[in-house]
């Protein structure tokens, strides 16, 4: 049975609560879901201009033709992929994607100094946070990216100062060889806080060194309900008391916490009492 139109699916891409565009190091590891936390490695470059991120592909092809004239085969030669962005604030992170992190220094009072020297030469992995509609996640992690152009500078009392750089994304073993990789968070309706090894909800009560895995059983649009035990995140308001780790919350200390479970946008939350070993 053919599946029917959905407005949902329609959405603006608007920049994630917080921040949108994200740099660290290359080499640092990458988010591998939608919603997972990002290494703390990534740094928020600040706000991106009205234009947004623009993604290019750029491809060369060629045919074989038969005697007639009739091309009998296109295959595809060469394949790059860019993206473009203006960065408007004027902090350090800004300048060290722009210009180069060997090139900025900025004192203890936050007093910036920026050496110009051309196209930086640095390398470094990138994460785009786009909100869709619903507050669905679309995230777009590039690996290894290198600067291929910067545009240039306008100083005047109409238009913003900004920093705008196209970025070129490398291929990356840790992708299967592609230039970037996309996750798109589901459609969920409604999702219930389930334990792995069951159907049943967590335990509001633990003692100290106790802990429980935790399971989602998700209502997917035109999918049904499914159980997952990844490609989701947990967190507690008290990791001293109770310690989430991945889908894993552990006790440690006598207390109370709140445990926030977040599926594709959607966040629910329960709490739990920890009481004294023995």
């Amino acid at each position: 049975m053919a599946i029917a139109n959905n407005a949902r699916n329609v959405s603006y891409g608007k920049p994630k609560y917080g921040g949108v565009a994200y740099r660290a190091p290359i080499g640092t590891p990458l988010p591998e879901s939608p919603d997972e936390p990002l290494d703390s490695a990534f740094e928020n470059v600040g706000y991106l201009n009205q234009d947004g991120i623009s993604l290019a592909t750029d491809s060369s092809t060629a045919s074989i033709t038969d005697m007639g004239g009739i091309t009998v085969l296109t295959i595809v030669t060469s394949s790059s992929e860019t993206y473009t962005l203006v960065m408007l604030e004027t902090n350090e992170r800004a300048a060290k994607a722009r210009f180069g992190d060997q090139n900025v220094r900025v004192d203890e009072l936050g007093n910036m100094e920026i050496t110009h020297n051309g196209l930086p030469t640095d390398q470094s992995s990138w994460v785009f946070e786009i909100s869709l509609t619903g507050n669905r996640a679309d995230r777009m992690v590039i690996p290894s990216a290198s600067i291929s152009e910067a545009a240039e500078i306008t100083y005047n009392l109409s238009d913003a100062k900004g920093w705008g750089v196209t970025l070129a994304a490398n291929a990356d073993s840790r992708i299967d060889g592609g230039t970037s990789r996309e996750y798109i968070a589901a459609l969920i309706d409604d999702f219930e806080i389930v334990t792995s090894t069951g159907d049943t909800a967590p335990e509001s009560s633990m003692t100290v060194g106790a802990s429980q895995t935790l399971a989602v059983k998700v209502q997917v649009e035109d999918r049904g309900e499914v159980k997952i035990t990844k490609g989701f995140t947990v967190t507690s308001s008290a990791p001293e008391t109770l310690l989430a780790e991945g889908v894993k919350i552990t006790a440690k200390k006598a207390g109370k916490a709140t445990v926030t479970v977040t599926v594709g946008g959607t966040s629910k939350s329960f709490d739990i009492t920890v009481a004294a070993a023995g």
